[in-house]
């Protein structure tokens, strides 16, 4: 198997939000909380227009398998 890891572009985002989205809600199990992952939805605003913020995907066959951000203010979760 071969995976791409690299930065993410515009056209990944949909499938790095479904990622995100879906270990939230099973892996974690507390879902969507909108005062701590108000990037997941605003991804482009947030890791793609702002210099020292970073959003890295992880893709096989074309497909965001995995996702992991680097944010210069860091986590809003307790």
């Amino acid at each position: 198997m071969t995976y791409d890891v690299r930065p993410a572009r515009a056209e990944d985002l949909d499938g790095a939000r479904s990622v995100m989205l879906d270990t939230f809600y099973h892996d974690l199990g507390y879902g969507y909380r909108p005062e701590w992952h108000r990037d997941v939805i605003e991804l482009e605003e947030v890791y793609l227009r702002r210099p020292r913020h970073a959003l890295f995907v992880a893709v096989h066959d074309g497909q965001v398998i995995g996702t992991t951000a680097v944010r210069a203010q860091g986590p809003r979760h307790p």
